[in-house]
């Protein structure tokens, strides 16, 4: 396997590489690391020559930090597992995206629920975590960890079909961890509260579990047999701010959570949402993101 961690220099690294550290470590896999400069400020000084000359300077230092910030994290990277040191050009999130090619994930720290920083429009993760070119598995970098104890927990959306390679994915990843996967749904519809309107008959929610579940059966019965697991049917709002698929996740410690996303941007982003992007913003166990 081959994992690629992106590494904001600005900040002390060592948590999370550490957490990547015992990722690569627990998959058998190499691990690059990756970061990139950004000009903080404009260049509207650029008609003052002794101004401009005291930003170059000031940004060459800046600069020169990073690289040495990024060059310490990588050496506490095991021989074993130490892959390449990579300086990537442009914009963080389009250099990361380009560079996600070819990997089997990118690990990315986000921010989560703390203070301002919990705003996810427009953020670099948010990007990079609906255009990479790989899987990316999301670390809170408050506290990033490595895999939980349990299972691999796949979230899945009745209203989509889960494609093969879905299950695929998250079959490759149980076995990698040495656990199973259990697949995760959580019913909107159970919760009368969220609906406009009066409250649905409860024959009507009934039968709509009872076909839930037999959709839900099915689906396990597609996983192969060496890391088939449980089905979780878990009633509440999957749109709330902090989703019942964390909550169920972090009571469960499990190894991973697998949610998918389907890269929308613009307007239809917009309007649609992502459940995929909120689970990753509330989540407090590692998060793997896949795109459909």
């Amino acid at each position: 396997m081959r994992l690629l961690l992106a590494l904001d220099p600005s900040e002390d690294p060592t948590a999370l590489v550490d957490a990547a550290i015992t990722w690569s470590r627990r998959l058998g896999a190499t691990l690059d690391v990756a970061f990139a400069d950004t000009v903080p400020f404009g260049l509207s000084v650029a008609d003052d020559p002794v101004l401009y000359a005291e930003f170059e300077a000031q940004w060459a230092r800046v600069q020169q930090k990073h690289a040495d910030t990024a060059s310490a994290a990588f050496q506490r990277v095991p021989d074993a597992h130490r892959g390449t040191l990579h300086h990537l050009g442009g914009p963080p999130d389009d250099a990361l995206v380009e560079r996600s090619a070819g990997y089997d994930a990118l690990l990315l720290a986000t921010h989560g629920r703390h203070g301002l920083r919990r705003l996810w429009e427009g953020s670099v993760s948010e990007r990079v975590v609906r255009h990479a070119k790989c899987p990316v598995v999301t670390l809170q970098l408050d506290d990033p960890s490595g895999p939980g104890a349990g299972r691999v927990m796949l979230a899945v959306d009745l209203e989509q079909d889960t494609e093969p390679a879905t299950l695929e994915s998250a079959a490759t990843w149980a076995r990698a961890l040495g656990t199973r996967v259990d697949i995760a749904f959580v019913d909107p519809f159970q919760n009368a509260h969220i609906l406009v309107g009066p409250t649905p008959p409860e024959s009507w929610l009934k039968h709509l579990e009872t076909r839930r579940m037999e959709e839900l059966e099915a689906l396990v019965a597609r996983l192969p047999d060496d890391v088939r697991g449980e089905l979780l049917y878990r009633a509440g709002n999957a749109g709330a701010a902090v989703s019942p698929l964390t909550e169920l996740a972090e009571s469960r410690d499990v190894a991973l959570l697998v949610v998918c996303t389907h890269g929308r941007s613009g307007l239809a982003h917009l309007v649609l949402g992502s459940v995929a992007e909120r689970v990753v913003r509330s989540a407090t166990t590692p998060v793997l993101v896949l795109r459909r």
